[in-house]
């Protein structure tokens, strides 16, 4: 496992959409990033970008993503890297949250 979770840059808003408009599934961006769009303005400085992917979609986003990334997940302030569909089957509001990461 990586230890260094603060050792990466974000994507643009631009580049995510470019991104996941490839990607034949449902999407959008939430969190900080949503609230920021919904206004039309940027509030503050945001870390990350929160990415929400339909559940039975995640195995289409993973295949089409782990394509050119290295895909990881954040557990327990580590990252591990992902070597499997990441299909998440835990109740309806847990989740896990993974980071995309130029390799």
């Amino acid at each position: 496992m990586r230890t260094d979770i603060d050792n990466w840059t974000p994507l643009t808003v631009s580049e995510i959409g470019a991104i996941f408009s490839e990607i034949p599934i449902t999407w959008c961006i939430a969190g900080g990033w949503a609230l920021d769009l919904y206004l039309g303005r940027q509030s503050r400085k945001h870390a990350d970008i929160d990415i929400i992917v339909l559940r039975e979609q995640q195995a289409i986003a993973f295949q089409h993503l782990s394509k050119g990334w290295q895909l990881y997940k954040a557990e327990e302030g580590k990252l591990a890297l992902c070597k499997v569909d990441p299909i998440v089957k835990t109740r309806f509001l847990d989740f896990i949250s993974t980071f995309i990461l130029i390799p």
